[in-house]
């Protein structure tokens, strides 16, 4: 059989054998079972399926997307025969080794977080050899690195949400999607990652709306890597609208930071557009737009119920302190479960026992002081209309439980001269 020599949009393809195309033949069948619908391959009517590049034991299908450093392109994998999103180093990063040991820590944390919800991280592989079409297509050379990933059959939420025309998303679905990033979140925040970059291009949407999240932690410490070589920002390049406010002024980051950005997420997908929408628009005045993030409240939404915007505001506070225990609690609360957080439990029992102080206080002010009595009525007075006499107000009747109540308030109030204990009353229909 003759060796077929071809070229796709110019680039030159490395020659495909008989045993490829055999190899092809069997790879037809894998693509049907997991290719989303517009990542399929271009297939050529003589040989098949026409790999458009090859790098070590991947061979290259198609271009999935492009990243703020890079392309990704789904590949296959020759010797699990699996399918897999490629998608390299910067070039710079894989030259200097200490900041190249840096992105390695970070990968092998990050890479033994298996989730349902969250997109795998596989390998971290060193170029031996790649043809002149991947190295056009992924800007790489010898000795560079690949980061190989899970490759998600699906669509990214961004696009997802452009789906509705007139988008109005069902308060359900929006629901059933945020509670499955939250359940990535919280799980790799136990693990003890940060993912640093929530936002729809960074979620995957496939069938029964099962919810993947991609990119976790390497982007960040990508970034803060090329921050450091560059001597530019890259860190604030980011995605500022889904960035905390300890975020953007360039703090220590959380948990809690996360959960913001899930809480933008969720408000946009109700509302059309994130918090502070026209003050992002100005991207070139930073000082406006963390000094807005930092001091201003979003606005509560219509679609909403009073309880729920309560939850949205709190996640999306200002100290990450205030907000909630975690992601899982921030949608609990959203969907109206009832929410058990450690420091509220610690609240609640300290208002039990002010509970109980106040009555065991009224008991003793019950067992030790005579019930007040009223005044006898005068001679002339045939006993009709009582009258008692407190603090020179006339009242007619005089309830004992009331006043005992009414004593036993002042006490406690006295006690608690900060006011703490009136407060946290006040505050416990909060969610």
């Amino acid at each position: 059989m003759t060796d077929h020599n071809d070229s796709l949009e110019g680039i030159k393809t490395e020659t495909i054998t008989p045993e490829e195309l055999a190899e092809a033949a069997a790879y037809q069948k894998l693509k049907d079972a997991y290719l989303s619908e517009g990542d399929r391959p271009t297939i050529d009517d003589k040989t098949g399926f026409q790999p458009i590049g090859k790098v070590d034991r991947y061979k290259i299908v198609k271009e999935l997307g492009a990243g703020n450093f890079g392309r990704v392109y789904l590949a296959l994998d020759t010797v699990s025969e699996t399918l897999v999103a490629l998608k390299a180093l910067p070039p710079n990063i894989s030259a200097i080794p200490e900041e190249l040991e840096k992105v390695r820590k970070n990968f092998s944390l990050v890479s033994k977080i298996h989730h349902p919800n969250i997109a795998s991280l596989l390998f971290l592989h060193k170029v031996e050899h790649a043809d002149e079409a991947a190295r056009k297509l992924l800007k790489i050379s010898d000795r560079t690195y690949l980061q190989v990933m899970e490759y998600v059959k699906g669509t990214t939420l961004f696009s997802w949400m452009n789906a509705y025309q007139d988008h109005v998303i069902p308060l359900e679905r929006i629901l059933k999607i945020c509670y499955q990033v939250a359940q990535a979140l919280d799980y790799a925040h136990s693990q003890g990652v940060i993912h640093r970059d929530v936002k729809p291009s960074n979620i995957m949407i496939g069938d029964n709306d099962v919810v993947k999240v991609m990119d976790f932690g390497l982007a960040a410490e990508i970034r803060s890597s090329m921050s450091r070589v560059s001597k530019m920002n890259h860190n604030s390049a980011g995605t500022r609208p889904y960035m905390a406010p300890e975020h953007l002024a360039g703090k220590t980051q959380s948990a809690a930071t996360d959960q913001y950005a899930l809480a933008v997420l969720f408000y946009e997908m109700v509302n059309k557009k994130v918090p502070f929408h026209s003050i992002f628009m100005r991207e070139d005045d930073i000082p406006l737009i963390l000094d807005v993030v930092r001091t201003g409240k979003a606005e509560r939404l219509p679609q909403l119920s009073r309880k729920q915007n309560s939850a949205l505001l709190r996640a999306l506070s200002k100290k990450p302190g205030e907000r909630f225990a975690s992601c899982g609690q921030f949608i609990d609360a959203l969907s109206g479960k009832t929410v058990y957080e450690r420091k509220g439990l610690v609240r609640k029992i300290a208002i039990a026992a002010g509970i109980f102080v106040m009555l065991i206080l009224g008991w003793h002010v019950l067992k030790t002081s005579e019930p007040v009595k009223p005044p006898p009525p005068p001679p002339d007075d045939d006993g009709d209309g009582v009258e008692v006499v407190v603090d020179s107000v006339k009242i007619e009747e005089v309830s004992p439980v009331r006043l005992n109540a009414e004593v036993v308030w002042e006490k406690v109030k006295k006690i608690d001269k900060s006011g703490g204990f009136e407060k946290d009353l006040d505050r416990l229909d909060y969610v």
